[in-house]
């Protein structure tokens, strides 16, 4: 199982430059000597929001790094099975085309986000005729097609990743890693509703209902149906994934 590259190390690596390039922002008024009302409030602010932001990325994405380590190596894998070729590259465009979607709309959330906090805290106070550092400024508003085009090029590499991930399925006690992807929920905010083995169903499906935590649109519990084919032959692992998870009660 050695043979596939945990996908979660991406979005540790950005937790980390996050956090770093935090940290370099509220050193900056400070090594260059510029005072609060010229700028420094300004670039203290965005630093401590980059360093919220890594901290909270980097703890989430090493938890889920751990955890597809672990499922990686065998450890915590209860049922596993592979498809063949061709549908393990269709399941892979699916699950693309679904990212995508997905990104296009928090993308979308993020930048008028974005747009509004930066007019409040940058743009009215030079119009007020407050010096701020107009680099500053505009380095902060080119972060908008910068995470544009992290959304974009994101689901692309994971689809690159299902691609040569695609056949194989891993089954573990805190998540299923599938088409190069941990569905996981054992992440804070995701529950296990229930597991259920859908044998009328062609081919046979075992379907995970799982909850997130979402605040899009207010904090709310969020559904995801993973439904994984059984192939010929793995029906009775089918059926003893969903014995074991139902008597676990999720």
């Amino acid at each position: 199982m050695d043979k596939h590259r945990n996908p979660e190390r991406t979005g540790l690596i950005v937790g980390v430059v996050l956090l770093g390039l935090g940290i370099a922002l509220m050193l900056l008024p400070s090594l260059i000597g510029l005072s609060g009302m010229d700028g420094g409030y300004a670039f203290s602010f965005l630093g401590f929001f980059l360093i919220v932001c890594g901290v909270i990325v980097g703890w989430i994405f090493w938890a889920r790094f751990k955890r597809v380590e672990r499922i990686l190596s065998g450890d915590d894998v209860i049922a596993s099975w592979s498809y063949d070729p061709e549908e393990g590259h269709r399941l892979a465009r699916e699950a693309f085309e679904e990212r995508w979607s997905g990104n296009k709309r928090l993308f979308a959330i993020v930048a008028v986000l974005m747009v509004v906090i930066g007019f409040v805290v940058l743009v009215l106070p030079m119009l007020q005729d407050e010096d701020l550092a107009w680099p500053f400024v505009l380095a902060y508003f080119l972060l908008i097609p910068v995470i544009g085009l992290v959304a974009w090029l994101a689901p692309r590499a994971e689809y690159r990743q299902a691609l040569r991930d695609a056949n194989d399925v891993l089954i573990a006690r805190s998540g299923v890693y599938v088409r190069g992807a941990l569905h996981s929920w054992a992440d804070p905010g995701s529950t296990l509703e229930q597991v259920t083995f859908e044998v009328t169903n062609q081919p046979p499906e075992l379907v995970f209902v799982l909850t997130h935590l979402s605040g899009v649109g207010g904090p709310h519990s969020e559904p995801e149906a993973l439904r994984l084919a059984v192939p010929e032959g793995h029906e009775q692992d089918a059926e003893r994934v969903a014995a074991y998870f139902s008597s676990r009660g999720r």
